[in-house]
């Protein structure tokens, strides 16, 4: 019987060089959220099994900001002084990356997006990088309690306008219900997502 059911999840955020005309800056910012583990623990700690969920996921965005610089010089000491206020954020990027856990029945799902070029692939080393959020398709990854064999289910069929679903933005209501949040070229939408058996 599993104790405890632990997600691990590759993730790095690279911050670029901020470049601009005068007070105006521009810094790119990468997200990338890659494989995760999942590994099932006993209830004396012991590891029941474990298995990994094959994605690569990156975007990058940029952050605009407003810049303010000073100075001062007391003979042969100088002190300077600037200040950077982020004002937007341009381009869409964190909110579509990692997954939503789903747990119903004893069973373990991870929803993810994903490329359509990545369709059937359970090989860490098969798997294309997802860089385009507007191609992403929204996948499921099940698990067997028991032995911890994975699954992956893909969408019959997709449109170019799929939905894509954001992962940082999901809450159970109840047994078997998620309200989830999309987007897609057509505008944002709120859904209940429901796990039936």
């Amino acid at each position: 019987m599993v104790g405890v059911i632990v997600l691990s999840e590759w993730y790095t955020t690279y911050v670029g060089n901020t470049s601009g005309i005068g007070p105006l800056a521009f810094t790119p910012i990468t997200y990338s959220t890659n494989e995760i583990i999942v590994t099932a623990l006993n209830q004396d700690g012991t590891m029941d099994w474990s298995n990994v969920v094959p994605k690569e996921q990156q975007v990058t965005v940029t952050q605009f900001s407003i810049g303010l610089a000073g100075g001062m010089t007391n003979g042969s000491v100088s002190v300077g002084v600037g200040v950077l206020f982020p004002l937007a954020i341009l381009g869409e990027g964190p909110e579509y990356l990692s997954s939503v856990a789903l747990y119903e029945n004893g069973k373990l799902s991870l929803l993810v997006n994903d490329d359509p070029k990545n369709i059937g692939t359970t090989d860490i080393d098969d798997v294309r990088k997802v860089r385009n959020i507007k191609k992403m398709i929204p996948v499921i990854f099940t698990f067997d309690d028991s032995t911890g064999d994975m699954e992956r289910i893909d969408p019959t069929d997709y449109e170019k306008n799929q939905l894509v679903v954001r992962p940082s933005v999901t809450y159970q209501k109840g047994a078997g219900k998620y309200l989830i949040y999309g987007s897609n070229k057509k505008g944002a939408h709120l859904g209940t997502l429901t796990i039936t058996k």
